[in-house]
């Protein structure tokens, strides 16, 4: 008696065993397919800072120092253009902070790039300073990236 329970629980964990491969597998195989299909993808140090969502995401930031409307309209989408003419209006402390915090010098600024992170059609571009961590959102917007938020 006392053998058939041991062999009933051996079973019942090789069972469970078998369970965790198999979804181990399954899990695996669906993270890979996500990657293949253009799932995320994290961007670090030089191929951050050389990646075009980085080019975009300094040009924008150039352009709301300037205040150049027209390229800002070139570089976000039309729901972030209508949230910087709001902002335009009347300065945030946050917005106000983020321009005080990045440095205004491009190549600076480049330095402060710490990651690029894409899932999609969406993707963030993350600036590190010694006070603060500052993102870029954007969005792929017919066929090229556009800046969605900060």
């Amino acid at each position: 008696m006392k053998t058939s329970k041991i062999r009933l629980a051996l079973i019942c964990l090789g069972i469970l065993i078998l369970a965790a491969v198999v979804t181990a597998v399954i899990m695996r195989d669906e993270i890979g397919d996500l990657i293949l299909r253009g799932g995320d993808t994290v961007l670090t140090d030089e191929a951050a800072r050389n990646s075009p969502q980085a080019k975009l995401a300094m040009d924008f930031l150039g352009a709301l120092r300037a205040r150049d409307k027209d390229a800002i309209a070139r570089l976000a989408t039309a729901e972030q253009i209508a949230r910087i003419q709001h902002e335009s209006e009347k300065t945030s402390a946050d917005f106000q902070d983020m321009l005080n915090d990045l440095p205004a010098d491009p190549a600076a600024l480049r330095g402060r790039i710490k990651s690029v992170q894409m899932h999609g059609n969406r993707a963030a571009v993350v600036f590190e300073t010694k006070a603060s961590s500052w993102f870029v959102m954007l969005a792929l917007a017919d066929g090229s990236w556009k800046v969605s938020g900060f």
